[in-house]
């Protein structure tokens, strides 16, 4: 593991603190230091389910509304998922668009160092050894412009591949790649690190389609796959990210990286929306979420309306003309029409629930409003975003 870095604090000078971090970067790593998306532990309170100031009470006071808190950790099981395919989307977009605009598939690289080299490598290693050197190599060596690289901290050895593959994964496998086997512990060997040895390695995804390999004594640039529409290349950008490294511990350390061509600060790609123009980019940007079991639209972008729906599960109201929770004490005191219609078409047990709301909204300036610190009563249903399944309506 890595050395203990003091924290920043009145005491520490800035030029030792940033001594202490360099020297972080400096440690050798081993497979133990990372961790693959999703397979660690969520973070604190991440998964409770807290009533939004947002769209928070159906107007018909037969619903509320939790979001679930997400810390947003890459490792993290309950949030990668929506994590990754907001970034997936993002990149898978980017690529497809310059397929279209350059009107050339986009390639697949691997590239790397020999084992014994990597196998000691530390985060200022796996960022100029191997992906520095890479950009380079590439560009020089075979015509590379530039893609989405990926960081991928280990490789399977042989033994473990022909096992997965009588299992059903790997190339052509029933059930997906190697890496889906590890994620779903198919040997059951109880971590994915039993799978696999530290083995630093780059994937990449770019332009042009056809490429001259490089192969030298230090460093390998390969191209493996050649993604001839959109399905392949949402499908293989997807199969990269589920086995990208995650440190575990101090330090940063970047999975994906735009270099080249897709580098924000690049010449000759202004980015799908610009290239494509409204109408380009809306069609590129449906194909790809079709692809990915979703849709998108220009006002919420990529989305999962089974997961997510958007009217209340008791009376259909859309979510968009539920009620702020900081617009009910204004509501209920008010003796204009609208709040007089509001209060009388609650029953009596749903006054008494929002008035026992309101006070806690009239003694808390930032109140935390858990779903299990709330009691509701039957005829209130509790809607939480993500949950899948819809409720059933409650009787009356």
């Amino acid at each position: 593991m890595y050395p203990a870095t003091p924290k920043d604090s009145p005491t520490t000078p800035p030029g030792q603190q940033k001594r202490f971090d360099s020297r972080v970067d400096a440690v050798p790593l081993s497979i133990s230091d990372f961790e693959l998306p999703g397979l660690g532990e969520p973070g604190e309170a991440c998964g409770n389910d807290r009533m939004p100031e947002k769209h928070a009470v159906c107007p018909n006071g037969d619903a509320v509304r939790y979001e679930p808190l997400r810390c947003r950790r890459v490792a993290c099981p309950d949030c990668y998922l929506s994590e990754d395919r907001e970034q997936a989307f993002r990149i898978c977009v980017e690529l497809e668009a310059a397929a279209r605009v350059r009107g050339e598939r986009p390639h697949a690289v691997v590239f790397s160092v020999p084992p014994t080299e990597g196998r000691r490598f530390s985060i200022d290693d796996i960022n100029t050894r191997l992906f520095r050197r890479g950009y380079r190599r590439a560009r020089r060596q075979c015509e590379i412009e530039g893609g989405y690289a990926f960081f991928h901290p280990a490789r399977l050895p042989d033994r473990i591949e022909k096992e997965l593959r009588e299992e059903g994964y790997g190339p052509g496998g029933e059930l997906g790649g190697y890496w889906r086997g590890v994620r779903a512990d198919a040997l059951e060997l109880g971590d994915w690190r039993r799978y696999a040895n530290y083995s630093p390695h780059g994937h990449s995804i770019g332009f042009p389609g056809w490429i001259e390999p490089h192969e030298g004594d230090d460093f390998l640039v390969r191209k493996y796959d050649q993604l001839e529409d959109v399905e392949s290349v949402v499908n293989h950008t997807r199969y990269l990210m589920t086995h990208r490294g995650t440190l575990s511990g101090e330090g940063t350390l970047r999975a994906i990286r735009p270099w080249g061509l897709m580098h924000h600060a690049a010449n000759g790609w202004d980015g799908a929306e610009d290239e494509l123009g409204e109408d380009g980019y809306a069609q590129v940007a449906c194909a790809v979420a079709r692809v990915m079991g979703g849709e998108w639209s220009p006002s919420e972008g990529l989305h999962y309306p089974e997961e997510n729906p958007e009217t209340c599960p008791n009376c259909d109201t859309p979510k968009r003309d539920f009620i702020d929770l900081w617009d009910l004490p204004r509501l209920a005191s008010s003796k204009n029409q609208g709040g007089l219609e509001w209060r009388n078409r609650l029953t009596d047990s749903q006054w008494r629930f929002f008035q026992e709301l309101i006070e806690i909204l009239h003694h808390e300036q930032s109140p935390r409003l858990y779903r299990g610190d709330i009691v509701h009563p039957d005829d209130v249903v509790v809607w939480v975003d993500g949950d899948g399944d819809r409720p059933p309506p409650s009787a009356g």
